[in-house]
This record gives C-alpha cells, sequence and structure tokens, in this order.
C-alpha cells in the first residue's frame, strides 16, 4: 500500500512541477527582426508588430538591472552562461528577441509574463552545434508600473508539491498508528 501511495504522489509531484514551469518553445527567425517587425498575436517572424513599445540592449554585459529610459520600469537579466539568461520585469514582457550570429530566436509570450526562468538564448550555429553568441537582446514591452512578485512563479510550484507531501505523510501516520 505505501509502496502504491509513493508511486501515486511521485507521478502527481513530477506533472505538477512541468506544468508550473512549463517551456515557452522558441520562434526561429532569420535576419535581425525588431519588435516592430514581428507578429506577437500570431507569432510569427513578420507583421504588424507587437503591442507597447521596444528596449534593446546592444551590448554586453548583459547580466544585471537595466532601467528602460524615461520609464520607471525595469528588465533584470540573469545569466546563466555566455549564451543563455532568464529575466525578472515590471513591465509586462510580449516578446524578447535574441540575436546571435545571422538570425533570431524570438520568445512570444501570449498571455504577457513578467519573468521567465527558462533558459533564452541565440540560434544553434548549424556549423558548430553550439550557441551563437549575443549580439543584442529586444523586448518587446508595455510599461504598466506594475510591481514584480518576490517569488518566481515556479517556487508556488514547490510550494504546492510540499503542502501534498505534508498531507500525505500525516494522513499516513495517522492510519498506521
Amino acid at each position: 500500500m505505501k509502496c502504491k501511495m509513493f508511486i501515486f504522489c511521485a507521478v502527481v509531484m513530477v506533472t505538477l512541477l512541468f506544468a508550473a514551469t512549463s517551456a515557452v518553445t522558441p520562434v526561429y527567425c532569420p535576419g535581425n527582426p525588431k519588435c516592430s517587425d514581428i507578429n506577437c498575436t500570431s507569432q510569427s517572424c513578420t507583421g504588424s508588430g507587437c503591442p507597447g513599445e521596444s528596449f534593446k540592449l546592444d551590448s554586453g554585459p548583459w547580466g544585471g538591472n537595466h532601467v528602460i529610459p524615461e520609464t520607471s520600469c525595469y528588465i533584470s537579466i540573469e545569466m546563466v552562461n555566455d549564451t543563455h539568461f532568464t529575466f525578472t520585469s515590471n513591465a509586462e514582457i510580449n516578446a524578447v528577441i535574441v540575436k546571435g550570429g545571422p538570425n533570431s530566436n524570438v520568445y512570444f509570450y501570449d498571455p504577457p509574463v513578467y519573468s521567465d526562468t527558462d533558459y533564452l538564448s541565440p540560434p544553434l550555429n548549424p556549423s558548430s552545434g553550439k550557441y551563437y553568441d549575443i549580439s543584442h537582446i529586444e523586448f518587446c514591452y508595455t510599461c504598466n508600473n506594475i510591481p514584480v512578485p518576490e517569488f518566481p512563479p515556479f517556487i508556488f510550484g514547490f510550494v504546492l508539491i510540499g503542502s501534498i507531501f505534508a498531507v500525505i505523510i500525516l494522513t499516513e501516520k495517522r492510519f498506521t498508528k
């Protein structure tokens, strides 16, 4: 009985963890698209643009807090390595364009987000199998001055899973007496 309950709980925990941290698949876009070139509605490389404004970082260091000029909004980037990063912002982010080599990866968010804890990166270099160096990063955003939650969203998944395990352990101890 305990083994079956443990397996069931493990399956539920893994399912909840993946649901809480679902990844956004980048759209590979040839060339050098800008926020005004892409289509956030259809999540494609060409179109009528994304709502809001754009904020472009042309050179590193990429990591750190970047205040968007003439606003009270910022974007904080945490570099995982030279080519991969996560971000947090108090602006609504509709898309992020990561340019590297001759092309870009575009990460679309519908609905808009305030952070992404998945690893954003430029495209892979097909010749070497390694990621291109980041040329620039452009954020398509709307500055609503809404504060960012203190904890990243995936933390709530861990709290939920921990709570489920606590209930199971307490229930099991109660029935084994």
